[in-house]
């Protein structure tokens, strides 16, 4: 793979463990290329440009939305039905509220830290579609009723006092020699 190619994909802000993985090459020399003060500027300045973007397609949407939002409300007078009357209410009281969403003097106390970890120290999770964690590391986490718990743990009881016994070496009793006088 190319070097343009390679800051070309950094600066589209693809991960350089992902650079390195896409174009066949070691991460040291993406790593490599990166520590370049002419390649870091390269790629500091596509990402300006993919930032300026995003903000100008982010504005074009909002002016849109308003003009959407201009034209259903002078439509309200003209609605006769209480059923579209309360659709169209629904919809604007459900509408995302812009006040309060700027920029604030609180400290921002969310930090988001994206860690890249070699494959043996992953834990891997399955989490269902409203993002709750089901299993870790094949470790099933959905609750069980309370009598399957019961069960569960008196099979395992059981299973202990098997082994145990298994475990310890058979000693065989012999009658005591009583001498008789």
């Amino acid at each position: 793979m190319s070097r343009e190619k390679i800051i070309e994909m950094l600066g589209n802000n693809i991960r350089p463990v992902q650079v390195a993985l896409a174009c066949g090459v070691t991460e040291s020399y993406v790593s490599q290329l990166l520590s370049d003060p002419e390649v870091e500027k390269q790629v500091v300045d596509m990402r300006v440009i993919l930032a300026s973007k995003h903000v100008d397609h982010d504005n074009l949407l909002d002016r849109g939305e308003d003009a959407a939002l201009k034209k259903v409300v002078e439509m309200i007078p003209m609605i006769m039905r209480s059923q579209e009357a309360l659709a169209v209410f629904t919809r604007l009281n459900a509408a995302r509220r812009r006040a309060g969403s700027g920029p604030s003097d609180a400290p921002n106390t969310s930090v988001l830290v994206t860690l890249d970890l070699p494959e043996a120290a992953q834990v891997h999770f399955k989490i269902t579609t409203d993002r709750q964690v089901i299993e870790v590391a094949g470790r099933s986490m959905t609750p069980m009723p309370a009598a399957q718990v019961a069960k569960l743990l008196s099979e395992r009881k059981t299973q202990k006092l098997l082994e145990s016994s298994l475990a310890e070496p058979i000693m065989l009793v012999q009658p005591a020699m009583i001498d008789l006088i």
